[in-house]
C-alpha cells in the first residue's frame, strides 16, 4: 500500500519537527520524499497549515525560513511583545 504523509504529519515532515502522526487514506498519491518519508507536496502542506493558522503559526515561520518558495501570512513572534 502506497502512503503519504499529509496534513498534520506533512507539516511534522516537513518542518523536521514534532507533531502528531496520523496516517490519511488516498486513491491518488503523488508524493515527494523528505528525510527518506513520502509526504504530499509542500505548497499543499503550506495550504494546509495556513487554513489552520492559529494552530500552525509557528510552523509556517519554520517554514518560511527553511524553504524559499514558501509565502505565508504568519505573523509568528520570536520576541516578547
Amino acid at each position: 500500500m502506497e502512503y503519504a504523509y499529509a496534513k498534520i504529519d506533512a507539516v511534522y515532515v516537513w518542518t523536521r519537527g514534532g507533531y502528531q502522526v496520523v496516517l490519511e487514506p488516498r486513491s491518488q498519491i503523488a508524493p515527494e520524499m523528505v528525510d527518506g518519508r513520502p509526504v504530499v507536496p509542500l505548497q499543499e502542506t503550506v495550504a494546509f497549515a495556513n487554513e489552520y493558522e492559529a494552530t500552525f503559526e509557528s510552523a509556517l515561520h519554520m517554514l518560511g525560513q527553511m524553504y524559499d518558495d514558501v509565502d505565508t501570512d504568519a505573523a509568528y513572534r520570536m520576541e516578547p511583545a
